[in-house]
């Protein structure tokens, strides 16, 4: 039986430099070199980077096809890379990730199956991040940062959707179900797997699929990341009710709840020990991820960095949900 053909999707916007790494991981995939080709879609970039795909392209044995477009946002330039795409199989990755020579082939099997329509596997910090980049990364995987809903394992607070930067699925399917919301970002591969799920179709998690993924390397640009995913999830319940499990509205509820208390222990001292017992317990909760994040990176400075990155986690998320909220008021 010959292998699936497969097409790898890769928008792209001014990270010329993380792209050309991307492209040249791909280069050492072992799956067999005429069941492949790479499509990156350019959504405007003006930092020089058709410059480096038509050098790439002269220069390389890869099945490359660069196309460059006027910017309209990143559902959009993944739905035009469906368009251009020949694969049975379409696999979505991101201009920040590096790919192990045999991640293409793990990822694949998961297809064996006629049942699974979408098929996701982990994503990594790749090992010469920055320690602040370590310290995010324990911060969005581990349980007591995001509750495990970044993998499909069974210890998680919601379900598991495969993640943009790792995704593949039937094209067959997304024919049948639709392709990418382009009025959604963040969140529209959540969206497209949920609905592709409805359709009846099988999610597979495929846990040794693993790619290396950037994180932020700034506190800043964190803060940024976290708000925009508790804005996006906003969106994301309003199109799909089901979306918006518990875990994802806690971070918001902790927010309110804190401030309501907070007003409410200056008039009642019951309500003020009620606070600090909770604050307490959740202060707690976070220096245990602490030390564990400091064990696996063999960092005892992470101790401190990790409970931080946190609570910045839970409260930008937090917020960016009661934005979303607002929001839809002020345009209503």
């Amino acid at each position: 039986m010959n292998p699936k053909s497969v097409s790898i999707i890769l928008p792209t916007r001014d990270r010329k430099e993380s792209l050309q790494e991307a492209l040249e991981s791909l280069s050492g995939l072992s799956y067999p070199r005429d069941r492949w080709e790479v499509i990156v879609v350019d959504d405007g970039s003006f930092d020089g980077t058709d410059r480096l795909m038509g050098e790439l392209q002269s220069r390389t044995s890869l099945p490359l096809h660069y196309h460059k477009r006027e910017r309209r946002g990143l559902s959009s330039a993944k739905n035009f890379g469906i368009q251009q795409a020949q694969g049975e199989i379409l696999v979505f990755t991101d201009d920040d990730c590096i790919l192990e020579r045999d991640w293409l082939n793990k990822l694949l099997r998961a297809f064996d199956s006629p049942e699974v329509g979408v098929a996701g596997g982990p994503d990594q910090m790749p090992p010469s991040g920055s320690f602040l980049a370590g310290c995010v990364d324990y911060s969005v995987t581990s349980f007591v940062g995001t509750g495990g809903v970044r993998e499909g394992r069974a210890m998680r607070v919601a379900h598991y959707y495969p993640r943009g930067c790792n995704t593949a699925v039937r094209k067959s399917v997304i024919e049948e179900v639709g392709g990418f919301d382009e009025t959604l970002i963040p969140g529209e591969d959540i969206e497209l797997v949920y609905r592709i799920k409805r359709a009846g179709y099988a999610i597979q998690y495929v846990p040794d699929a693993f790619v290396w993924h950037k994180r932020r390397d700034s506190v800043r640009g964190f803060i940024r990341q976290i708000f925009s995913r508790g804005y996006g999830r906003v969106e994301l319940g309003r199109r799909h009710r089901e979306l918006l499990e518990l875990s994802y509205l806690l971070p918001s509820f902790m927010v309110v709840g804190f401030v309501l208390l907070l007003g409410l222990s200056l008039i009642s001292p019951f309500v003020f020990q009620g606070l600090v017992y909770l604050t307490g317990l959740y202060l707690l909760a976070t220096l245990a991820g602490g030390l564990h994040g400091a064990i696996r990176m063999g960092e005892a400075r992470a101790f401190f960095v990790i409970p931080f990155l946190v609570i910045l986690q839970h409260l930008s998320y937090g917020l960016g949900f009661l934005y979303g909220l607002t929001i839809r008021k002020v345009h209503a």
